[in-house]
């Protein structure tokens, strides 16, 4: 769907409930067995994990229906899953001054993300929306091992190493050297029994990304299809199995670690982002005017200048750092945040 129809669609409920209602009509029976099923898979089997999904949406915003936030937020409030949000939530950490159309548009009450920062930054904006800050999200998931599943996996993987390499979109490959980044990888390795390499769904099913990894004995992992209601449950369970978490990138995945107490390091890397035509490679570059990429590089070097080393604790300065853009002094409890959502 072209840019300009999409915010057609999307400008009014009616039509988006529409188009909902027979996505759901069409799929539903096999997505939520699919998911029941995915569920029970082991966190070691990509192959599965990865695997085509349905579109099922259960929230309004499109948006909500990615990565299993909304899922894991209505879930801890005790909201009916079923229910949609009468909200946009950001669905990872965006840094820098911009604001997405599409937040705008979209006719609902609230606009959810982590910190004060970023709400700042949407109040300026101007957006006609509540502002909702609740802290990192991945707070409000409930890890898909147990107390006992953990020990037992930890007894068997001895000292972990969890490695985030930066990410594809669909139809924006993220390019940088791998062989570069595994030789960092390989000069920390020699403190850790296992290396788990967290793939996104996208770079997982590349074959050629996928042997790079294997060859050196890495184990691949991964949250999931984007559409996986349990996909942020997931991404929590493997960084609970961590001792040490590493990336070539600042994103989302970096505040997450910090807030499960897992130090963190970021590799400097050169990263291209390509497009797979030349029509998405335009619309990429277009997202963001020059005013924005300057604040979005000006926190980004912020955060990766506290992050630039290796080392096996987690410093009171990343801790401060984690709350100002991940808002880990605004999380909320299970009544609190039932008490602030709003739901259609």
């Amino acid at each position: 769907m072209n840019h300009k129809l999409m915010k057609w669609v999307i400008s009014s409920n009616m039509r988006v409930e529409l188009i909902n209602f027979l996505y759901k009509t069409k799929n539903k029976k096999f997505f939520f067995q699919e998911i029941a099923d995915r569920k029970k898979v082991s966190l070691f089997n990509y192959t599965k994990l990865i695997e085509p999904l349905p579109y099922v949406p259960t929230e309004l915003v499109i948006d909500n229906n990615l990565y299993g936030i909304a899922y894991a937020l209505k879930k801890y409030a005790g909201i009916d899953t079923n229910k949609s949000l009468d909200a946009y939530i950001e669905h990872g950490i965006f840094f820098g001054n911009l604001v997405r159309d599409e937040q705008k548009i979209w006719n609902v009450s609230q606009n959810i993300t982590f910190s004060n920062i970023r709400k700042k930054h949407l109040l300026d904006s101007k957006i006609q929306k509540e502002i909702l800050p609740i802290g990192p999200f991945i707070h409000y998931a409930e890890s898909l091992l147990n107390d006992d599943e953990l020990k037992e996996l930890k007894s068997k993987m001895g000292r972990v190493l969890l490695v985030f390499p930066s990410h594809s979109i669909i139809g924006v490959n993220s390019s940088f050297s791998h062989d570069d980044f595994i030789k960092e990888i390989e000069r920390i390795r020699k403190d850790f029994d296992t290396v788990l390499v967290s793939l996104y769904w996208v770079d997982a099913c590349k074959l050629n990304i996928l042997q790079t990894y294997e060859a050196k004995g890495y184990k691949v992992v991964t949250s999931g299809h984007r559409y996986d209601l349990y996909f942020l449950c997931r991404q929590k369970a493997l960084i609970q199995l961590a001792d040490f978490t590493m990336s070539n990138s600042v994103g989302t995945h970096v505040g997450y670690c910090i807030y499960l107490n897992k130090p963190h390091y970021i590799y400097q890397q050169k990263i291209k982002n390509v497009g797979i035509n030349e029509r998405l490679q335009k619309h990429f570059d277009a997202v963001r005017n020059e005013e924005q990429l300057l604040t979005e590089e000006k926190e980004k070097n912020e955060i990766f200048s506290l992050f630039s080393k290796y080392q096996e604790n987690i410093s009171e300065e990343q801790y401060a750092i984690v709350d100002k853009y991940w808002g880990v002094s605004l999380l909320l409890s299970s009544d609190r945040l039932r008490d602030k959502l709003l739901v259609r």
